[in-house]
């Protein structure tokens, strides 16, 4: 017997924050598996994978989480989300031009939102970094 789960939009919403707050407490196999919970419900949701990318890069796999990330933009070319995210994993990973191609792209395709300003902060961070170690 196959069972079919029908949820809303607002339902996906609901999970995603629960596993954002779930994240933002420290509790990283929760909200991963919250997170692949709204993956499985809605496969072709890319904010999953950007949210599943974050939890990789708060457990420092930057591999994986540059993986997850790269596999989003390769579907979507124009999800800033994943740009962004992808520039934050590359400057903690210390790939400084890597993260400044992202972290501008972000810019680019989100110029006033909410992750073209994460974006222009992670930016001002590179030039402080790469400032203070010479480069």
């Amino acid at each position: 017997m196959a069972w079919t789960v029908r949820t809303t939009r607002e339902d996906l919403q609901t999970l995603l924050e629960a596993g954002f707050i779930l994240r933002a407490a420290g509790r990283l196999d929760d909200a991963q598996v919250v997170f692949q919970g709204v993956q499985a419900l809605s496969p072709n949701l890319s904010v999953a994978e950007v949210a599943l990318g974050t939890v990789d890069f708060e457990r420092g796999d930057f591999a994986r989480a540059r993986k997850r990330y790269e596999r989003v933009i390769e579907a979507n070319p124009r999800d800033a989300w994943a740009y962004a995210q992808l520039g934050e994993t590359e400057l903690f990973d210390r790939r400084y031009a890597e993260a400044k191609t992202a972290l501008d792209k972000a810019v680019e395709l989100d110029p006033k939102g909410p992750q073209g300003a994460l974006a222009r902060r992670l930016l001002k961070l590179l030039e402080e970094v790469r400032a203070a170690a010479g480069a």
